[in-house]
């Protein structure tokens, strides 16, 4: 059996997902209840990957089907603390693209706080890969 854990945290204007283990095929759809399950509508959210040990496209996918439903509820999902090997999952799909990605989920934090926002701190980049604009 595959290994995910999922806590969540409620600060001011944002929900705190905190992701561990794989996040895969086996656990996609697990993490999608659970996300639906914590989410609030105007609230953020922040996906803190530093605990996920592997992503695939089937997790990518979830986490940006969250995106999408928190977008739609008026909110912005962010990833944050991606270790390399999702990292670059993200990167090469240009999933960047769709959903801020943030260094550290302190960044993360500060770019969804009430009074962050577009004058948080910017968001992720590599090479070649440009973040949508917020």
């Amino acid at each position: 059996m595959e290994t995910l854990t999922l806590r969540r945290r409620r600060l001011p204007g944002v929900i705190l997902l905190e992701v561990g283990g794989e996040l895969d095929l086996l656990t996609a759809a697990r993490f999608g209840a659970f996300a639906g399950r914590v989410r609030r509508p105007g609230l953020h959210l922040v996906v803190d990957l530093a605990a996920t040990t592997f992503l695939s496209c089937h997790g990518l996918r979830a986490l940006l089907a969250v995106g999408d439903d928190v977008r739609r509820d008026g909110g912005v999902a962010r990833l944050a603390a991606l270790p390399p090997g999702p990292l670059r999952l993200v990167r090469l799909l240009h999933a960047d693209a769709l959903v801020p990605v943030h260094a550290t989920v302190e960044d993360a934090l500060t770019a969804a706080a009430p009074t962050g926002g577009a004058a948080g701190p910017p968001v992720l980049t590599t090479p070649g890969h440009a973040p949508l604009a917020q």
